[in-house]
């Protein structure tokens, strides 16, 4: 009964005018907030590696990792938008926190920074659903070993000893995978939430449309919204003539 009820959807809900989408708020989305955040983050770091707060990287090689972190993200996310798995998933995250490490590592305060993953955790949560937040803090903690590990083999510049680093990366491990797992909780609290509305909007559209009174759903103009069904074989018309 639901996929009846689907079924004749289209007919009776009003198509959405062109005014109303031009009325409707732009919201900013997650993804294209995470490629903005690019230029922003490339324009703060030649300003403090001129000031000497963080160690001096040649602007060129700043700015070919600002063009490759995006490029590549783009190609892993339409990867994973074409040939959704969770290997391509896998690959998405590791290339987004790859990116990440580079980026926060060449600074010189890498592990101080290990809020950035945090961002990528929840970007990932948001678009994925609350099954990731596993695969994300997988790969988060991996990245963050790989740098610690890069530090100590002197591959990454480093404006702390070493046992400081290896204590920030410990107590951001930490506070990591709680900011991680709540993320998923609470991701996995909306879905269920959003599971209950969907099934009792299916029970309330399949009562409507196959009960033999007529439903009507006038907004506060006075134009008609909805009709069910049954108003074809009161009047004759389909619900969509009269909406």
């Amino acid at each position: 009964m639901p996929d009846q009820a689907r079924h004749h959807e289209p007919d009776e809900v009003q198509p959405v005018s062109a005014d109303t989408r031009a009325a409707a708020p732009r919201r900013l989305r997650p993804a294209t907030l995470g490629y903005l955040i690019g230029p922003a983050a490339f324009v703060a770091i030649l300003g403090l590696m001129h000031v000497n707060f963080i160690v001096h990287v040649s602007a060129w090689a700043w700015l070919g990792i600002f063009i490759a972190v995006p490029v590549s993200n783009l190609f892993v996310d339409r990867l994973y938008a074409r040939r959704p798995s969770l290997a391509t998933f896998h690959l998405r995250v590791a290339v987004q926190v790859t990116a990440v490490t580079a980026v926060i590592y060449l600074t010189g305060w890498g592990p101080v920074l290990w809020g950035a993953y945090a961002f990528v955790a929840l970007a990932d949560i948001a678009a994925g659903g609350s099954w990731t937040w596993r695969p994300v803090a997988l790969w988060s903690f991996v990245a963050m070993a790989v740098g610690e590990l890069c530090i100590w083999q002197g591959w990454f510049p480093s404006r702390l000893t070493f046992p400081q680093a290896t204590a920030l990366t410990v107590m951001g491990v930490f506070v990591l995978f709680f900011i991680i797992r709540m993320a998923g909780a609470t991701m996995e609290q909306k879905e269920e939430a959003d599971a209950t509305v969907r099934l009792s909007e299916d029970r309330f559209r399949s009562l409507i449309q196959h009960s033999s009174d007529v439903t009507i759903i006038i907004d506060e103009e006075g134009l008609y919204r909805y009709l069910s069904p049954a108003v074809s074989e009161l009047l004759g018309y389909a619900p969509r003539e009269l909406v």
